[in-house]
Formats: structure tokens, C-alpha cells, sequence
């Protein structure tokens, strides 16, 4: 079942529930928001975008847009559902976007927005944007919805690529835990397509830093076990393709010091779909395992750095010392997270290969 025809499916589904209410909403007689945006304008004022999904005689779909600027969030959307001629509901939204600008500022007030309003699921997708989310919902993204197509990027990179997974349940979560940081995924629009870019650091509700797009890999692997990943490697004259990628991490904290330590060891298993190199065989797939190996330590040895420069904890080590340190210190943790020992490496384990040039 493709997205537009799940999007239809879940408009059934809406006015089946509230089919019994006093108030009976018909799809013609709504507007059903499926992505928001926010744009920083200055310090009293921003700007709020929503898509909605229209639906054409040839069964197509489409989407229009309503924008406008005020002080307050609530404010914003009675502006916005002023300028339409139907009410606009928000129980199918699918994606929130906020720009770099309103991220550094703090996006706490949109996350507790969102949480407050009983009509939105917690399972709603967030990111980060380059430029104006005006401009990311103002697109036409060939027959689909605006708000579909977004999310589905995010969802298909979550599942199958090299996104974490996050959401407003999970970024909520983080930002009330004091031993995590919440992230979130950074869009790029670019030739009039919307890209993965990197992935937006936060200490607090701002953002202070970015994973770089080459980084994402090695950073999934160290916030979460991968089920299916794909990652390549081009060293000199060879090139080659890991593929069906699983991967777990395992924790050694040493807490004998004043300071614990932690180690993270990341187990990788793949197989070489493509190889593109002199002839394969028991050597040259133990010397990809330590290309493999090595590039991925060197990935790890800059993010794990990065974080501690800009005091964010990401990885949640916190969250991981609390499980195992008995009367942890919390707040003792913030004064020394910057300086303490924290290590990864990896093993890669290539279990079969297949196409070589």
C-alpha cells in the first residue's frame, strides 16, 4: 500500500471515529494538516507554515499551504486557521520543521506545544532545516503530499539507512532526562528535493552542533543497534559495499576511579554485495575488515570528541552510568563529562561476499 493510499485509508479511518461525535467533521468540510514549520523572524516573532493535502477529481493528491507570523504558537495557528475556509485539524500530522534559527533559540515551547495538543500522536517525526521550513512545505513534491513525502524520507532512512529514530515521544524523553541529550535529523532542500544532511546536536532545547552527513553511520551505531544498514568504502584503488548490516554495542563501565570510565564495544556483522578490486578472497576480506574497522574507530574518536567539546551528552552515557553505578551523581557527572574517559571501537565481521569487478 503506497503512502497517498494509506493517507486516504487513515481519512476513512478519522471519520469513522468521530462519525459519532455531536459535531460530525466531513472530509470535504476540513482541512487535515500533515506538516508544520516554524521559522525564526526575530525575538518576538515567528513564523508558522502548515501543508494540507488536497485531494483532485483525477484522484491525485497535492498540497496548499497557509503562513503567517505572530508571537505566540496558539496565536499563530488561530491566524493560520483564520485565512481558511475549513477548520484545521491536526490529527494526521506527520512532521514538524523548525529552522536552524528557532533550533539555536530553543525549541522546547514547540515540543510542550505539540505534547499539549491531545489530537497529535507522539509517533510525529521532527528535523532540524538549512534555509526556511516555509520553503520545504511551499514545494510541490511530484503527486504527493507534502507532509507524506517528508516523513516517508525520514521513516525509509530511520528503517533501512543511517537515521536514528526519533520522534516527539523520544526527543521529549531525552530532553527531561538528565543523563541524554535529545538530537534531532538536519534537512538540506536541495534541487527542489529534501535531503538528509546530518544530524542536529542540542545541549538543553538548542542547538549547539551538527553530526556531518559522512558521519551518520557511526554515529547510529552508537546510539542504537542496527537491523539493516548499508555502508561503503573506497580506499586507493578498491571500492566495496557492506550491506545487510546488523550491529549491537556493548557497554564496560570502570567505576573504581574518581572518575568512571567507559568503554563501547560495537560488534558488525555484513556482507560484500559489490567489490570492485584485485581478486577476492581470505586475505583481501580481512584486510576490508580493517579498513572497515579503522575508519569507523576514527569516526568514533571525532564524535565522542566533538560531543564532550560542546558538553552534550548524546550518546546518553548518563542514562548508562545511572544503570550501573549505584547513588550516581548527576550532578557531579555534568562537571567532569567534558574530561572523562570514553572509548569505542569496533569489530566488523564480514560473513559473505558476492559480486566482485
Amino acid at each position: 500500500m503506497n503512502k497517498n493510499h494509506l493517507l486516504i485509508l487513515n481519512l476513512i479511518i478519522l471519520l469513522v471515529v468521530t462519525g459519532c461525535s455531536s459535531e460530525q467533521n466531513i472530509i470535504d468540510d476540513i482541512d487535515l494538516v500533515t506538516a508544520v514549520g516554524y521559522d525564526y523572524i526575530d525575538e518576538s516573532h515567528v513564523r508558522g507554515t502548515v501543508s494540507i493535502p488536497i485531494f483532485k477529481p483525477d484522484k491525485s493528491i497535492t498540497s496548499g499551504t497557509f503562513s503567517n507570523i505572530s508571537t505566540l504558537l496558539r496565536e499563530n495557528r488561530s491566524k493560520l486557521d483564520s485565512e481558511s475556509n475549513k477548520p484545521l485539524l491536526s490529527g494526521r500530522l506527520e512532521i514538524a520543521l523548525y529552522n536552524e534559527e528557532v533550533a539555536r533559540h530553543g525549541i522546547y515551547d514547540y515540543l510542550d506545544y505539540l505534547n499539549r495538543d491531545p489530537s497529535v500522536g507522539s509517533q510525529v517525526f521532527l528535523a532540524v532545516v538549512k534555509g526556511n521550513a516555509k520553503d520545504y512545505l511551499s514545494k510541490k513534491y511530484e503527486t504527493q503530499d507534502t507532509g507524506i513525502y517528508i516523513s516517508g524520507i525520514l521513516e525509509k532512512n530511520m528503517k533501512r539507512g543511517t537515521i536514528p529514530k526519533t520522534n516527539l515521544h523520544q526527543m521529549l524523553y531525552k530532553y527531561y532526562s538528565k543523563g541524554a541529550d535529545l538530537f534531532l535529523p538536519l534537512l538540506v532542500l536541495r534541487d527542489d528535493k529534501v535531503k538528509i544532511n546530518g544530524i542536529a546536536l542540542f545541549k538543553g532545547d538548542k542547538y549547539v552542533g551538527k553530526i556531518s552527513f559522512k558521519e551518520l553511520f557511526a554515529f547510529k551505531t552508537l546510539v542504537e543497534d542496527y537491523k539493516f544498514g548499508i555502508y561503503p568504502l573506497h580506499v586507493q584503488k578498491s571500492s566495496a559495499d557492506l550491506e545487510n548490516i546488523q550491529s549491537k554495542r556493548h557497554y564496560k563501565v570502570d567505576n573504581t576511579g574518581s572518575i568512571p570510565k567507559v568503554n563501547i564495544d560495537i560488534e558488525i556483522e555484513g556482507v560484500i554485495r559489490e567489490y570492485k578490486g584485485t581478486k577476492m578472497n581470505h586475505q583481501v576480506i580481512q584486510r576490508l575488515e580493517n579498513q572497515f574497522e579503522e575508519r569507523l574507530n576514527k569516526d568514533y574518536q571525532r564524535i565522542i570528541s566533538r560531543t564532550q567539546a560542546l558538553k552534550v551528552d548524546s550518546l546518553g552515557i548518563g542514562d548508562i552510568l545511572n544503570s550501573r553505578i549505584r547513588n550516581f551523581d548527576f550532578k557531579r557527572y555534568k562537571d567532569y563529562y567534558p574530561e572523562m574517559s570514553i572509548e569505542a571501537r569496533v569489530n566488523v565481521n564480514i560473513t559473505e561476499y558476492g559480486v566482485a569487478q
